[in-house]
């Protein structure tokens, strides 16, 4: 994991980062507002740990001007200010926690591995129209309806959400499926008709597409 923390008290930046490599996350550091913009323009980061009274440019405007840049990056809020009006105003630019300082060391290691949890199950979901398909649980809904299928067809559904909307060939998806192994046409057509049966059935439009000669597409 690499975190951005974004603080002019240098000493207090080191405190942080020093314990923090403790659990194997490293850290960049900015001391200014716009240097933290810079920063995120060159580089991905995990999280974003963000003071608010820093020189040239307050946090506030900071996580704001990410947010409308499209930077999703989770911010964490780390500031003495920590009166209600401030607290509102860093959630309405688009942060995602709000500590304040001082803090227990602890309390903001669990405060990251809570968001990066969150993040983490995020990027594992695939959602195409009403379809969603996580990649953790193994589970697929469309409509809010749970999608029953077995491991092996969700396994060929996880694949085909993966590409969409391309086409995936069915020698790619019988590799996938069965690495270095030769199936009877029949053991596949079984798990294209049962995703068939639960994702498109029951539905007033079908989302499984098999386009011939080609193979199947998500869509």
């Amino acid at each position: 994991m690499l975190i951005l923390i974004v603080e002019d008290d240098r000493d207090l930046a080191a405190n942080i980062a020093a314990y923090l490599n403790l659990f194997d996350i490293d850290c960049d550091f900015a001391f200014n507002g716009q240097a933290a913009l810079t920063l995120c323009e060159e580089q991905e980061y995990d999280i974003i740990l963000l003071d608010i009274m820093m020189p040239k440019m307050d946090g506030y405007t900071v996580c704001e001007t990410l947010k409308k840049k499209g930077v999703n990056t989770p911010v964490i809020i780390l500031t003495s200010c920590d009166d209600d009006e401030e607290q509102l105003k860093g959630f309405m630019v688009g942060a995602d926690d709000y500590i304040s300082k001082p803090c227990s060391l602890p309390i903001l290691k669990a405060r990251i591995d809570v968001i990066q949890k969150r993040k983490t199950m995020a990027e594992n979901k695939i959602q195409i129209g009403d379809l969603e398909v996580d990649l953790i649980r193994e589970q697929a809904t469309r409509q809010e309806s749970k999608i029953k299928l077995s491991p092996t067809a969700f396994k060929l559904l996880a694949y085909l959400a993966q590409k969409s909307p391309d086409v995936v060939s069915r020698e790619e998806l019988e590799a996938h499926l069965w690495p270095n192994k030769t199936v009877k046409a029949s053991n596949f057509n079984v798990h294209v008709h049962a995703i068939r049966a639960a994702l498109d059935k029951p539905f007033d439009t079908a989302m499984l597409h098999t386009l011939v000669g080609a193979g199947l597409a998500i869509r």
